[in-house]
C-alpha cells in the first residue's frame, strides 16, 4: 500500500512535469519565466521538480 506522504510526493511530481510542459509549450525558459512574474530563479526549480507545491496564486501568475 502506499502511504500519504508518497501519493502527494508522486503527485507534487507529476505536477510539476506539468507546469515545465507547459512552460515550454509557451516557449519560455524557466529564467523568462521568473523574471516575467518577478519569482526567484529556484522557486519555478522547486514547483517543477516537485519539492514544493505552488499556491493558487502562483498557479493563476
Amino acid at each position: 500500500m502506499t502511504s500519504p506522504s508518497s501519493s502527494v510526493q508522486e503527485a507534487r511530481k507529476a505536477l510539476g512535469q506539468r507546469l515545465a510542459e507547459i512552460r515550454q509549450a509557451a516557449g519560455l525558459t524557466k529564467r523568462a519565466l521568473v523574471h516575467s512574474l518577478g519569482w526567484h530563479e529556484s522557486k519555478a526549480s522547486r514547483f517543477e521538480s516537485g519539492t514544493r507545491a505552488p499556491s493558487e496564486r502562483d498557479l493563476r501568475d
